[in-house]
């Protein structure tokens, strides 16, 4: 899996939202000096979320599996656009099938205390792939149309997709969900590597940073067993 961000960055994160928080209280702009920092974690501990809805970011993701793409895209409040299986050929794409995201399933070893099902796990996996393959590039090859023929095509299939979401829906619910150990292993991943983005895109951003770690201890102090 590939993440990154595409979207234009902002230069000051913070002030922007700290900024426009201000604005419901006439006091936007102002000639003064103003703890933006402050201005913004104050926000976040006395739950005015809203504003935060001011900072849009648009991700760019490379390899992630079509089930891991139909868990995001349930979230309501984000801008998604998937690559179709309808208008892309497949068949003579080796990019995409021997990028099939296959789970890991080496928790098998342990709980059965042998290698033996982990590797009948593996081989039925790979049969059934090879003989995916060999069946949408038989079923194209004699004239089905790719928006027919992707019908036999896997969960496991890789996609490319960009998501758009402002920074309420990010921290507040996609994050804190998807990253939570109750989420599964791939979309935990992809939860994780848009938080890293997050970090790498305002890198210079001390205030950011310093937001960041304040937001990721009052997320740890919530009552929420979903975000757990």
């Amino acid at each position: 899996m590939k993440v990154k961000i595409i979207s234009p960055t902002y230069p000051d994160i913070i002030n922007y939202i700290a900024e426009s928080a201000r604005i419901c209280y006439g006091k936007e702009f102002e000639n003064k000096e103003k703890n933006d920092l402050s201005t913004v974690t104050s926000l976040l501990k006395k739950g005015h979320h809203s504003v935060f809805e001011c900072i849009y970011i648009e991700w760019y993701i490379e390899n992630m599996s079509r089930a891991c793409a139909t868990q995001a895209l349930r979230h309501r409040h984000i801008s998604p656009l998937q690559q179709s299986q309808r208008y892309v050929n497949y068949i003579d794409k080796d990019d995409f099938w021997n990028n099939m995201v296959i789970p890991d399933l080496t928790y098998m070893k342990t709980r059965n205390e042998s290698t033996r099902s982990y590797e009948d796990a593996m081989q039925i996996i790979d049969n059934t792939l090879f003989n995916i393959k060999t069946s949408y590039q038989a079923l194209v090859s004699i004239g089905v149309r790719p928006e027919d023929a992707r019908s036999i095509l896997p969960q496991c299939s890789p996609t490319t997709l960009k998501i758009g979401m402002n920074l309420r829906e990010f921290l507040f619910n996609f994050y804190p969900l998807r990253s939570s150990s109750k989420a599964q292993a791939e979309i935990r991943e992809l939860a994780e590597n848009m938080n890293t983005c997050l970090f790498e895109h305002f890198a210079k951003q001390k205030d950011f940073w310093q937001f960041m770690s304040i937001y990721s201890d009052w997320k740890d102090a919530q009552n929420r067993p979903e975000w757990k």
